[in-house]
């Protein structure tokens, strides 16, 4: 039985080069600062009296990069995939509120800031029972185990080199996905549907 370690996530770079933390861990700055949002590592930003078209900017681990708010795709610069995808999920839930932002930042009054977002799932431990199945645990406080036999036996070549038990077992989690080292990753939210479908879903102990 092997369970997944969570990649170490190392400080982020800000363009500045100015150590900084969480806006929930900070009393630093006012509602009106350009730091709208944070979440898995992730900075958004806005800047008053910014350039069209509407979109905001995003760094993560040395990564930068302006997304749109219309699409939550990229503009300019670049994300690592997992990361882009989140930000796309966070962008498309909380439009309203980045739109409103930006028109104030035109304005050049005070922006708000975003919350991470209730809907995002995410894996927070991860262990491997044998064979193609693993034992889950959710941002949610739920528990549950999926049986991924049925994925690893399709024709794609990312899944190919998981149907060595000893390497679908080398999983790891990143950005609270189930990863593995040749790239394939799969979504806490249809892992976390598999786990409800498969009847074994339920409440952690500590939940």
């Amino acid at each position: 039985m092997t369970t997944a370690k969570k990649k170490q996530t190392p400080p982020i770079v800000l363009l500045d080069s100015t150590p900084r933390v969480p806006l929930r861990h900070s009393a630093r700055y006012s509602s009106a600062v350009p730091i709208v949002s944070y979440f898995f590592g992730i900075y958004v930003r806005m800047y008053f009296d910014d350039d069209d078209p509407p979109h905001f900017h995003v760094e993560y681990q040395g990564h930068e990069a302006f997304v749109s708010i219309d699409t939550g795709e990229v503009l300019e610069g670049g994300l690592p995939t997992r990361a882009a995808r989140l930000v796309r999920e966070w962008c498309l839930e909380h439009q309203p509120e980045l739109r409103a932002n930006w028109e104030h930042g035109r304005a050049l009054e005070p922006m708000a800031r975003i919350p991470r977002g209730r809907s995002m799932i995410k894996i927070t431990h991860a262990t491997h029972q044998g064979d193609w199945r693993i034992d889950l645990e959710f941002s949610s406080g739920e528990v549950g185990q999926v049986d991924l036999a049925d994925l690893v036996k399709r024709s794609g070549s990312m899944v190919v080199p998981l149907r060595d038990p000893k390497a679908f077992g080398a999983f790891f989690l990143e950005l609270g996905a189930l990863a593995w080292s040749n790239g394939f990753e799969l979504s806490p939210d249809t892992l976390y549907r598999r786990a409800r479908a498969s009847g074994t879903l339920r409440r952690g102990r500590a939940a």
